[in-house]
């Protein structure tokens, strides 16, 4: 009972002070006339709250396991066995010295798997930077000044369901120093911590067809005769694997690090049929819309508990 919001209500009532020096008075505290339901109805009160609540936590569960869900069901279909992490241990371990970029002690455990990070016998593989245009120049010359184009800053995305929350008006005389892109093409974030959060989405239905936003985007846009599906390959860049492994190729300083280019450049990637293409990316879609529906139904839930608990105790 203590958890609902009339009872909040009523501790309310007998608290004095400031909104940060906010205490209860004891006196009044003692004071409360609270509903005394019988034992019966108390039991029957509590079950009710406790069923919701398991059917709450069983929908938690089982979006906990959505990631490796959406991840296996991915891999599956493509026949892709995942390269495990190489982890520092005690022994003697050798680093090709031709093959080195850059220095750092997991980088270059881990970097040389980048193109066989995808790897199947089951599909054709190819580098990205040969199925699709990375970072590619965006040209808003053919537009007014003041021409009406969507804004899009990180927050703007979701990391949960790697889509577009809401855009922002913006105009092309404003776009100066962002990133900028056009209808279809596919936002990667590139910075810790949204990169590893899967802050990334397709844009669509954009103002005038354009927009910009933050400096921390990759954009990739598809070419005009491609192989690649961008829904598919958007959902292979979005897996918890890919997106640690992204990790190992972070540049820059402590709270300031950023996946390079190159990473994604370099990423062989399966390239199956466009068909089997859109087939995969219309299974992976069903999945996230049935993730939202499952988290809607444990708000709701919960939500539904506490209220059916208050109404059976303050009845009046």
């Amino acid at each position: 009972m203590a958890g609902t919001p009339a009872f909040q209500r009523l501790c309310q009532t007998a608290s004095v002070g400031t909104t940060n020096r906010n205490y209860l008075q004891e006196d009044l505290f003692l004071s409360f006339e609270i509903p005394l339901p019988s034992l019966d109805e108390q039991t029957a009160i509590l079950n009710s709250y406790y069923d919701k609540r398991k059917e709450a936590l069983k929908l938690l569960a089982e979006l906990k396991a959505f990631n490796a869900t959406y991840e296996n069901k991915l891999f599956d279909y493509l026949d892709i066995a995942k390269i495990p992490v190489k982890e520092s241990t005690s022994s003697l371990q050798f680093i090709n010295l031709s093959n080195t970029s850059r220095w750092g002690y997991q980088f270059l455990l881990n970097h040389e798997q980048t193109e066989k990070l995808l790897a199947t016998d089951k599909y054709p593989q190819e580098y990205l930077s040969s199925l699709v245009l990375l970072n590619p120049t965006t040209d808003f010359s053919d537009l007014k000044a003041d021409t009406k184009i969507s804004f899009l800053p990180m927050e703007c995305i979701s990391d949960l369901y790697g889509e577009v929350i809401e855009y922002r008006e913006g105009q092309v005389n404003t776009s100066g120093g962002y990133t900028k892109f056009q209808e279809g093409d596919l936002l990667w974030s590139k910075i810790t911590p949204c990169m590893q959060n899967g802050k990334s989405c397709i844009v669509e239905n954009l103002t005038s067809g354009f927009g910009y936003g933050s400096t921390e985007y990759h954009v990739i846009r598809q070419k005009e005769e491609s192989k690649i599906y961008l829904p598919y390959l958007y959902h292979l860049l979005r897996t918890k694997y890919v997106l640690t492994n992204a990790m190992f190729h972070f540049s820059g300083s402590a709270g300031q690090q950023r996946v390079p280019i190159e990473f994604l450049a370099h990423l062989k990637v399966p390239v199956p049929k466009i068909d089997e293409q859109k087939e995969i990316a219309a299974v992976l879609d069903q999945l996230i819309v049935e993730r939202k529906i499952k988290v809607q139904q444990v708000a709701q839930l919960k939500e539904e508990a506490i209220q059916e608990f208050e109404a059976a105790i303050f009845k009046s």
